[in-house]
């Protein structure tokens, strides 16, 4: 269901040029929608940017976040 859920998301962006703002917890689908991510922690922005940027941090609460049941990349 998320994963149709994800595809609408990114189908209305591309369709109508709109901005949208998703809250997740689930870091799979955020890495399929999103152009940017914040990610914030105890009430500050621990990580920003591109998907590609906040998976190559180096902060270990944003990795054991991200990285969370699965294995980290090398």
């Amino acid at each position: 269901m998320m994963r149709y859920v994800d595809d609408m998301i990114v189908e209305a962006h591309d369709a109508f040029d709109l901005t949208t703002m998703v809250i997740s917890h689930d870091m799979q689908s955020t890495f399929r929608v999103a152009d940017r991510i914040a990610m914030v922690y105890h009430g500050q922005i621990a990580a920003w940017g591109t998907p590609e940027q906040v998976k190559a941090s180096t902060r270990p609460e944003v990795r054991e976040f991200i990285f969370a049941g699965a294995d980290e990349p090398d």
